[in-house]
């Protein structure tokens, strides 16, 4: 996995300082960052990428959280470890990380 992520570091640096650009300002033409701003919040396909990726993110959360709940609180422990067991994957230790006892002072019983 490093070899690969030095790799792409290299590739793109490589990219970076080899790219020129073809359509040149004329000079003294100056773009206030007001002006820049407003184009980004006026144009509507970046508006609607924007949205899409909080629903994205906001997804990911509700689902990640709610799957650690439903892991805890309703599947059945002793079935989880068994079916696991028979998986081969007993050895290495999974059953202990999902196999954890409930807690009875939480305050969701």
């Amino acid at each position: 996995m490093a070899v690969f992520g030095a790799l792409i570091i290299v590739l793109n640096l490589i990219t970076f300082a080899s790219t020129r650009e073809r359509v040149l300002a004329p000079p003294g033409e100056r773009h206030p960052l007001r002006d820049d701003l407003k184009d980004v919040f006026t144009c509507r396909p970046w508006l609607v990428m924007f949205v899409l990726t909080l629903l994205v993110f906001t997804m990911l959360v509700v689902r990640g959280s709610s799957s650690n709940y439903f892991f805890a609180y309703y599947l059945d422990q002793e079935s989880i470890r068994a079916l696991l067991a028979s998986v081969g994957l007993a050895a290495s230790g999974a059953t202990r990380l999902v196999g954890r006892p409930r807690s009875t002072d939480s305050a969701c019983s």
